[in-house]
């Protein structure tokens, strides 16, 4: 989740929580482990989502 001066990134499991500057911060900790990816999604007003690479 992306807020005005930060992110907060909680794995799918629910053990790992992550607070970072941005989103890409905090998607690039993910490439970090081995077997795990990350990606980014972003919500629009009409309830339609754009994933980022």
């Amino acid at each position: 989740m992306a807020i005005d001066d930060c992110s907060e990134v909680t794995s799918v499991e629910g053990t790992l929580r992550i607070s970072t500057t941005s989103p890409e911060r905090a998607a690039r900790r993910f490439d970090r482990k081995p077997h795990v990816s990350a990606r980014l999604v972003w919500l629009t007003l009409a309830g339609t989502a754009t994933f980022a690479p």
